[in-house]
């Protein structure tokens, strides 16, 4: 194979006239001499990459015309119902009657449930007690489904009107931000469907401070390892893999305190997103955004840099018998060369709030570029919002299938996107169809590990 490209090669590859090469690219900076590699950079980020952009302006200024259309006719139906016309009749015997089916339903699992306490009752008077516990769960239990319009005041001040049912509540709530204060962890969270448990899966980090030394090994910007007292506050790179996906690929089970771990990717994919699910340890890549759960498992995500960083673990000693241990002044190994330290360099990912409400697509892209000192920036993957598919139901109250948020990544910017299905659906002229928590995250660099 040739270490360059011809015109004509070139033009038949990417679709072009030679004379739009000679004329148009070698004028903007193209040179037909450079190695094969070097020329396929330049038409990727001065061709490809500016039409991108240019479809992607295009969609959110359509996307802002349909918010705008969706919130005119938003505003005329709360004015109808301040007016009196509050109640559609065909929905409120929908709703109780799917209330009461659902309480008979409840009160048969009784027997099924707690026949073996039953029996065991030494009389009839303990028989009629626990019965009527029994009971009593189970309408604590249905009496929590409610239906009915709570109000909800947003930033502005305003009243937003949500109509919701059991069968309507995303299992995920609202986190708007998450920031550190001293050694505070400040959670801003609305909790928009009361009935469904307000509880999040947070990483935190903690960098020590860079120490001066004076003696022993030189390890530049580093932390005192010999002063480290707890060494389970401390993170170490246990597992490194470039790794391709398609459908799933589980974290191996070797790496240490699997269940807390914080898992760090890089890859090249603008159009799949990839989802870490904690309660399989899998990293999965979702498309089919049309479907009636909102995503499916599917696709392939190639050249994926993993980088694994486990908590509340001792380094061990290098298994060749060869390298560097530092232990601290009560024998503790608190580095050591078998699993390279975490190194930050001040690479921070920043996702910005919002919660928004539209009768249009719930797909939204919103890069976010890496800050700090990093070439090749890694997010820690997780789900840092919920975003709806594109299936609708056809009824009175259309819904949409909910979505936990995965990433995509392009570059050195990350956006989240539509992933993992939650299970449930909202009816989206009424509900927000889409949101991002607003927080920093921090980004480690690809260069040290690979």
């Amino acid at each position: 194979m040739s270490n360059t490209l011809s015109i004509r090669s070139l033009a038949r590859q990417y679709g072009y006239d030679e004379s739009t090469i000679r004329q148009s690219w070698i004028a903007k900076g193209l040179d037909m001499s450079w190695p094969e590699a070097q020329i396929r950079e330049w038409v990727v980020q001065e061709v490809l990459q500016p039409l991108r952009e240019t479809d992607l302006r295009e969609q959110l200024d359509r996307e802002r015309l349909r918010r705008m259309t969706a919130e005119a006719t938003q505003a005329e139906l709360e004015l109808d119902k301040q007016l009196g016309l509050v109640v559609d009749t065909a929905y409120l015997e929908s709703s109780l009657s799917e209330y009461f089916s659902q309480l008979k339903n409840y009160l048969r699992t009784i027997p099924q449930k707690h026949y073996l306490e039953l029996f065991e009752s030494e009389d009839a008077l303990q028989l009629k007690q626990k019965l009527s516990g029994f009971i009593d769960e189970v309408l604590n239990e249905i009496g929590n489904q409610e239906y009915e319009m709570p109000e909800e005041e947003n930033e502005q001040g305003q009243v937003n009107k949500y109509i919701k049912s059991s069968s309507e509540e995303p299992k995920v709530n609202i986190l708007r931000s998450a920031s550190v204060s001293g050694g505070t962890l400040n959670i801003n969270a609305y909790q928009y469907y009361p009935n469904v448990p307000n509880t999040y899966d947070i990483s935190s980090f903690e960098v020590p401070l860079a120490q001066p030394q004076t003696y022993g090994i030189a390890m530049s910007d580093s932390t005192n390892f010999t002063g480290i007292t707890d060494v389970s506050r401390f993170g170490y790179v246990t597992y490194r893999a470039i790794i391709s996906i398609s459908g799933a690929w589980t974290l191996p089970a070797s790496i240490p305190n699997r269940d807390s771990c914080v898992v760090f990717a890089r890859w090249e994919n603008g159009g799949t997103p990839l989802f870490y699910d904690r309660a399989t340890y899998q990293i999965r890549p979702y498309t089919a955004f049309g479907s009636t759960d909102g995503a499916q498992i599917g696709g392939t995500v190639t050249n994926i840099y993993i980088v694994v960083v486990s908590t509340g673990v001792t380094p061990p000693v290098p298994a060749s018998g060869f390298g560097t241990i530092i232990r601290n002044g009560q024998g503790v190994i608190t580095f050591s060369s078998a699993w390279p330290p975490v190194i930050w360099r001040g690479g921070m990912f920043n996702f910005p709030y919002y919660l928004e409400n539209s009768s249009g697509s719930p797909a939204k892209v919103q890069w976010n570029a890496a800050t700090g000192n990093v070439a090749l920036p890694m997010v820690p993957l997780g789900s840092y919002g919920f975003m709806c598919g594109d299936y609708s139901t056809v009824e009175t109250y259309k819904k949409r299938p909910v979505c936990y948020s995965g990433l995509l990544m392009s570059g050195n910017s990350v956006s989240t996107y539509r992933a993992m299905p939650a299970g449930s659906r909202i009816a989206y002229d009424f509900s927000p169809i889409r949101g991002q928590i607003g927080l920093s995250v921090p980004c480690i660099d690809a260069v040290d590990y690979f």
